[in-house]
């Protein structure tokens, strides 16, 4: 299991901790040391990775001849908003094309685990690789609202209310860092909202896990008794790119949104606890 590190300073009853989490990970210590608090941050943690970015299984429809496939391409930042158009040029199509299936034309019809693409992401160009990053960034702005939300949510609290009472400093910091795929993030309480004051993130040496995009009934996306056309390599390749852009963020994701239980060693909460593992 790839490392999960996280980090607070200034939180609650906590001046200073680190935690490596793994597959189960047991706080131990006298009462009112932290233990409740860090592991509920590591529960909205994992709430809020689960918020998903929207992803090309449900967004990249086609159709006869290549326009919808320029309509994804064109507006996939108006459904999730980027900083630039994602680009698509002959570079990027010859990198995709030794990835396409010669057999797409009937694969696109089949169930997803018959469409799944893995795709190095070290085989993408350029343009692509810009596309991706600004991609991620724009997610993880996103990922900041999820996780206030959630910390709100978990404790009852303001933010300005789980500072250490203790401290000078006025707001808390959470770090969050994993290994592969390569991510550090670090967050500050300020004043009502938190903010992302520092992301880092490579997906170099890592695979990138993307669909065909399928194609579904000409009814859902031609007007009535309208026939499909047929679907070029460019329009499949031009979906392909924005697909595997959309799914980006799930690389980073996936490990963090790993289902979480927190389990109080109350008596009551190892019963809970055990309703909960037993219902899983």
């Amino acid at each position: 299991m790839a490392m999960i590190r996280i980090e607070v300073e200034n939180f609650g009853p906590v001046a200073r901790a680190r935690v490596e989490l793994k597959p189960l990970t047991v706080f131990i210590g006298p009462n009112n040391t932290g233990k409740s608090y860090l592991a509920t941050l590591i529960y909205a943690i994992s709430r809020a990775a689960s918020e998903r970015a929207p992803s090309s299984e449900g967004m990249v429809y086609l159709r006869g001849g290549d326009s919808s496939a320029d309509y994804v391409f064109a507006h996939l930042g108006s459904l999730f908003p980027m900083p630039r158009p994602l680009p698509f040029d002959g570079r990027t199509a010859n990198s995709l094309q030794r990835w396409l299936p010669a057999n797409w034309r009937d694969i696109i019809g089949r169930p997803k685990s018959a469409r799944r693409l893995d795709i190095p992401f070290d085989s993408l160009p350029k343009r692509m690789v810009d596309a991706v990053g600004s991609y991620v960034e724009e997610y993880l702005d996103m990922f900041t609202k999820y996780f206030d939300r959630e910390i709100k949510r978990c404790y009852g609290a303001r933010l300005g209310d789980l500072v250490c009472k203790l401290s000078d400093r006025k707001e808390f910091s959470v770090f969050v860092e994993q290994e592969k795929p390569q991510l550090k993030l670090r967050f500050d309480s300020a004043g009502r909202t938190l903010k992302l004051s520092n992301k880092e993130f490579s997906l170099r040496g890592t695979t990138i896990r993307s669909l065909l995009p399928r194609q579904p009934r000409v009814s859902r996306l031609v007007s009535a008794g309208g026939e499909a056309g047929a679907i070029s390599s460019e329009t499949i390749l031009k979906a392909m790119a924005a697909a595997i852009t959309m799914d980006s963020p799930l690389e980073f994701m996936d490990m963090l949104a790993t289902r979480a239980f927190y389990l109080p060693a109350a008596r009551s909460g190892i019963l809970q606890g055990q309703k909960a593992l037993a219902g899983w």
